[in-house]
């Protein structure tokens, strides 16, 4: 599982397995809150993504989100965007892949190739 891509691959299919936690679902909505300009078409994407049939009026639309509601985040908010794949998507961009799926600008590993090299 060296290849890069592959890494992405099982990362994504993990988190849309799984989902996200309350913490990883905190840590979005507080972020769209905070640091997007307009949060509005976000939630908006998230929103059309589920589906609109079935969702609680208020939490359809961003003006209706009260992150200080405990009661709407545990009933409403969570258990609807814990599956979202725009959600996790959103998550992973923006809190996991920036950390972890650094460059280096130095090679930090080596092959017998490397090794048998004459560049050294």
């Amino acid at each position: 599982f060296g290849h890069p891509d592959v890494a992405l691959v099982l990362t994504h299919l993990s988190y849309y397995y799984s989902g996200l936690s309350d913490l990883q679902l905190s840590q979005c909505f507080n972020r769209l809150n905070d640091e997007e300009t307009d949060p509005r078409p976000i939630y908006d994407q998230w929103i059309l993504y589920e589906g609109e049939d079935d969702l609680p009026t208020c939490i359809k639309q961003w003006n209706g989100v009260n992150l200080s509601d405990f009661e709407q985040r545990t009933h409403y908010l969570f258990p609807r965007f814990r599956y979202n794949m725009l959600v996790i998507n959103y998550f992973l961009n923006h809190f996991v892949f920036p950390r972890e799926a650094k460059q280096f600008p130095f090679k930090l590993v080596s092959s017998a190739w490397d090794l048998s090299s004459s560049l050294r």
